[in-house]
């Protein structure tokens, strides 16, 4: 019965023959064919259009009578074998179904054949049923892979998203959710949840309320119907929060979310051509026709950059001039201000709205600089300044200007307690970080060895705290601090201090850099001196990692400086918008040692 015609064809030959001997029979006879088309349920704006579409085929053949039946909610499985059990006592000449649920379904399926009623599947394909004579519908996987292709493209690598699907086992939810998944993880995106609300927007938006509440850094909702993914928008507005929501169907409700700048998208899949072409494919079986065995009404991701195709009368939400933000850090020529960059750049492709500017001195030892660049971002007017002060005393003046000048400020990498006018301070527990070192360090020690810190340039805020919280850990623990000296975040100078502490203290077992330049530099010191030390950095730069890999550098505190600079860009926007916004975002702190280099390579 199944022969691999196209599609195209088989309506072409369905109409030649209406045109032909068979029209002219039914007409005189009156006849007609009973087509009975049972959808999942029959009130949700999905299964309405899959229902219009039932009407244009009608139009389209006159010598069809279809009816539209389903029952009112898609978990009512015994509802819709009853409906089934129905039109096979009415002795319809053709059944195009949208089976909920494929073990349940398919003896009542089975039943239908038997009796010498052909069965087309439509929307929702059984793979097992061999007895079908077709399925008519969209290729839910690809969907769903193209779904999870368009959120990774709106977020990052490592970003938590969350997956809302329809009843527990209908398999078309399972090819939506598989594709889906399959493509975020290949995107570096972690699933932290898959949870049903069985195709319903009350349930969908409390099991989003839930995983709003549970994952707090989630980042998007992928839902495997649009109904579900609306209810997850209005969860998302209640907790105040933007996230990146994806549905699929393009149901009317959705396309209006898109274009109002809502909704962030959803996967189109026809509904209207499943009607129609599982109307006609299940007449054209009715008729003893040769058909495909697989009709694929196709799959499209709508956005707000396509809304008019899906709806052209359609006037979207036109994106607001882009919110100026100025990134002005200490230095841009190291390794870790460059991370600090990378995260500028995620926050704006993040938030489109964001125009964001990175900025700096060569040197971190450039005072003078870092105002200047800063002065010249105020007579720009920016809308708001996110700054890595290199020193509070001399800073604090100009920042203070422009917070007179109706500019905020946010303060990133680097904290100053006494700038009380500052929006928030967005970056890493330095002291803590220090600490951190220190017990390591300790750990690979014994009481009573000597050590030595070489920290960056005198005064800087951040190197004061990365050095107390060591010192306080490496006393308490016995050791001893011989020296504590400055190299400016520079390796050649912590090369230069690292070769002078070693011919001063010739019993040094360890040495602590508040960065790590200046612990690659003590690193060079101690291979050219022919000693091997405990030496731990701060920062864990990429240089840092390949050292720990290489079983060189001991270690280092990793303080996620992408974050930093997508944190402190995002947030410096959010103040911007007036948004209130914490007055701590803390991007954390880990060792990184040759135990855990996995996880940071």
């Amino acid at each position: 019965m199944l022969k691999k015609t196209s599609v195209v064809a088989t309506l072409l030959l369905i109409f030649a023959m209406l045109l032909g001997a068979c029209s002219s029979e039914e007409a005189a006879s009156g006849d007609k064919l009973k087509i009975a088309v049972v959808v999942k349920a029959v009130t949700s704006d999905y299964w309405k259009l899959v229902g219009a579409g039932v009407d244009d085929a009608m139009a389209a053949d006159p010598s069809i009578e279809a009816e539209f039946l389903g029952p009112n909610e898609e978990t009512d499985i015994e509802g819709q074998i009853r409906i089934i059990e129905a039109q096979i006592s009415a002795k319809v000449d053709a059944l195009a179904v949208a089976p909920s649920q494929a073990d349940q379904l398919q003896p009542t399926l089975q039943k239908a054949v038997d009796a010498g009623i052909p069965v087309v599947l439509i929307d929702t394909n059984i793979d097992t049923f061999d007895a079908k004579s077709a399925f008519v519908g969209t290729d839910n996987r690809l969907g769903g892979t193209m779904a999870g292709e368009f959120i990774a493209g709106k977020l990052n690598s490592g970003d938590e998203v969350a997956i809302i699907r329809g009843a527990a086992g209908d398999p078309v939810h399972n090819l939506r959710e598989e594709g889906a998944v399959e493509a975020l993880e290949a995107a570096g995106l972690v699933v932290v949840a898959t949870q049903p609300a069985d195709s319903d927007r009350a349930k969908g938006q409390s099991v989003a309320e839930n995983l709003l509440t549970a994952n707090p850094n989630l980042k998007g909702i992928y839902a495997t119907n649009d109904e579900m993914a609306l209810g997850a928008l209005n969860a998302a507005k209640a907790a105040g929060k933007t996230l990146v929501i994806v549905g699929f169907d393009a149901s009317p409700d959705a396309l209006d979310s898109i274009e109002a700048g809502e909704l962030t998208g959803s996967v189109a899949q026809f509904p209207g051509k499943i009607g129609e072409l599982g109307t006609l494919t299940a007449a054209a079986v009715a008729r003893g026709e040769a058909v495909e065995s697989f009709v694929n009404t196709g799959v499209d991701v709508v956005s707000i950059d396509n809304i008019t195709t899906y709806k052209p009368d359609a006037n979207p939400v036109v994106a607001e001039e882009p919110l100026k933000i100025a990134v002005v850090v200490k230095a841009v020529t190291s390794d870790y201000w460059k991370l600090v960059g990378a995260g500028v750049d995620d926050a704006m492709a993040v938030d489109p709205t964001i125009e964001a500017t990175f900025l700096g001195p060569n040197e971190e030892t450039d005072i003078e600089g870092q105002i200047r660049i800063i002065e010249a971002q105020i007579s720009a007017k920016v809308d708001a300044l996110a700054v890595a002060p290199s020193q509070a005393d001399q800073l604090q003046p100009t920042l203070q200007k422009a917070v007179d000048a109706g500019i905020p400020v946010v303060l990133i990498d680097t904290n100053i307690d006494t700038f009380d006018a500052k929006s928030a301070f967005v970056g890493t527990d330095n002291r803590l970080g220090g600490t951190m070192a220190g017990e390591f360090m300790a750990g690979k020690l014994q009481p009573g060895d000597e050590v030595a810190i070489i920290r960056g340039a005198a005064g800087d805020p951040v190197h004061n705290l990365r050095e107390e919280g060591a010192v306080e850990a490496l006393e308490a623990a016995g050791l001893v601090v011989v020296a504590t000296q400055p190299a400016d975040s520079d390796r050649a100078k912590g090369q230069t201090v690292a070769e002078n502490l070693l011919t001063a203290n010739p019993n040094l077992k360890g040495i602590y850099a508040t960065n790590d330049e200046m612990a690659l530099g003590a690193l060079n010191a101690a291979k050219a001196a022919g000693k091997t030390l405990i030496i731990v950095g701060f920062d864990a730069s990429p240089d840092a990692l390949d050292s720990i890999e290489a079983g060189e550098l001991t270690g280092s505190v990793a303080q996620f400086p992408g974050k930093i600079g997508e944190l402190g860009t995002l947030t410096a926007a959010a103040v911007a918008r007036g948004e209130t916004v914490e007055s701590f975002v803390n991007t954390g702190v880990d060792v990184v040692s040759i135990d855990n280099i996995a996880d940071f390579k």
